[in-house]
């Protein structure tokens, strides 16, 4: 037996099950963005074998141009030796603008909302929401009556601010200057000050720099609506003092975190007029090689009164319904967490049944998160395997990534075409420089994780499972 279809020639599954020899990406000039998050992806073992599955059992003409082309370079990525081109990758993308300056956070999202539409109608229609896709609850609560009503969101990362920033932070859609003219700083990363402090490990102790979790905890504690921001209450026909916030209802298999690193300010120009100005944030923070989701899993109480909602608006959870009976989809590309957009398109609830076995199982409920601690449940602790760093300035910027082999737990440095092994003494250097802080030019950006419970369901190939 042997997988056939759109993988540009024949090769058997114990090949494809080999992955221990990496190799870079070209860069066309201006898409590194690109591929440090196709670099990640080739390392999701999940994703990169539900595409391969996809793409080698069908007729190739039948499977939409992105996949098809990601598919054809997860193989080559695996069984080559040589720096593969990216170019049928971004000519399927073809308006985004993949040679021009790009956020990698901009091109996730883009992957990501391309692969479900595309995907739709094959076996693996539901690949990158069961890997990815969260809930949320956004609620706001009455301080009077406790009266609390909230609306449900799907979030395909966590966009979190950094401690001590700058109110105003950009919205990843502002493009402008987050990697430009590449080369002219690939060196950025080689010439970074180590930072102090003890190596990248479980805890931050004795390190006084803010976490992950800091900002974490940070980002989702609730606002206090009072004074001139009070809560027109429904239940008591007035304004009235109230707490807003967000939740965690269900967690993915693989959380991504963005960090809001660029960010937006106002200044005077010498004629006195106002211009918006875009900065980049080194400030440091300590990236957790470990993170335990769980104290921001909260379950909904029971007194919740939830609004009615018309066909068409925002997604509102209905009253009775539990999150084991139902998910929403969402038609509009994944969503960030803390960035909605009330003009997005409306999620509509779906049944659990259509998720596939294991799949559906793996998901963390609040009832779950409840039970987490007591029994040991490991589904809500996540091990780093991804660090996407964006190093430079915004006039002169590159991205590479450190990222781990699952199967080995091996780290490399994917910088474009160069890979190259971690040691645990140089990866420990890495992970600090990758703080960021005071003299720093390059900080984490992007960070990936994925739960230590085994939750997403094998999608190994084996001679039983792939055409002849």
């Amino acid at each position: 037996m042997v997988l056939v279809g759109c993988l540009g020639r024949s090769v058997a599954p114990d090949e494809l099950g080999d992955y221990r020899r990496f190799v870079g990406l070209k860069n066309q000039g201006n898409t590194c963005h690109l591929n440090v998050i196709l670099q990640a992806l080739f390392m999701t073992p999940e994703l990169r074998e539900g595409l391969l599955e996809v793409c080698s059992t069908v007729d190739p003409k039948s499977v939409a141009p992105l996949p098809r082309s990601l598919a054809a370079l997860f193989h080559r990525l695996a069984t080559g030796s040589r720096p593969c081109s990216t170019g049928p990758i971004t000519k399927s993308l073809r308006g985004y603008g993949m040679n021009r300056q790009q956020d990698c956070h901009d091109t996730y999202l883009l992957l990501c909302a391309r692969l479900e539409t595309d995907l739709k109608g094959t076996s693996q229609s539901l690949l990158t929401r069961e890997l990815f896709q969260g809930k949320q609850r956004d609620y706001v609560k009455c301080q009077a009556c406790q009266h609390t009503s909230f609306t449900e969101d799907l979030f395909s990362n966590l966009s979190i601010n950094l401690p001590n920033a700058p109110a105003r932070t950009a919205a990843s859609s502002d493009r402008q200057g987050r990697e430009s003219s590449e080369r002219d700083d690939e060196s950025a990363a080689d010439d970074v000050t180590d930072t102090t402090g003890d190596p990248a490990g479980e805890e931050n102790d004795g390190d006084t720099t803010p976490s992950v979790r800091t900002a974490l905890r940070a980002t989702l504690a609730p606002e206090q609506l009072v004074g001139d921001d009070q809560y027109e209450c429904d239940k008591c026909k007035c304004k009235r003092d109230a707490e807003r916030g967000v939740r965690l209802s269900v967690l993915p298999p693989i959380l991504v975190i963005h960090l809001k690193r660029f960010a937006t300010s106002y200044e005077r120009d010498k004629r006195g007029r106002v211009k918006l100005k875009l900065t980049k944030l080194n400030l440091a923070l300590h990236v957790d090689r470990t993170l335990d989701m769980r104290e921001f899993v909260a379950p909904i109480e029971a007194d919740l009164v939830v609004p009615e909602y018309a066909e068409g608006d925002k997604a509102t959870a209905t009253s009775g319904v539990s999150d084991t009976e139902a998910v929403y989809s969402c038609t509009s590309e994944p969503l960030s967490l803390g960035e909605a957009d009330d003009g997005r398109d409306s999620c509509q609830p779906v049944s659990v049944v259509g998720l596939s076995d294991g799949m559906s199982s793996g998901l963390v409920s609040e009832t779950e998160a409840q039970e987490a601690e007591s029994e040991g449940d490991r589904s809500m602790l996540y091990d780093l395997y991804g660090v996407l760093i964006h190093a430079g300035s915004l006039e002169k910027g590159h991205y590479f990534a450190l990222i781990k082999d699952i199967e080995t737990d091996e780290w490399y440095r994917f910088d474009d075409e160069k890979v190259s092994r971690l040691p645990t003494n140089r990866l420990d250097a890495e992970l600090r420089r990758s703080h960021g802080g005071d003299g720093a030019s390059a900080s984490a950006y992007m960070l990936l994780y994925r739960s230590k419970a085994d939750r997403v369901a094998s999608t190994n190939l084996s001679p039983n499972d792939v055409s002849a």
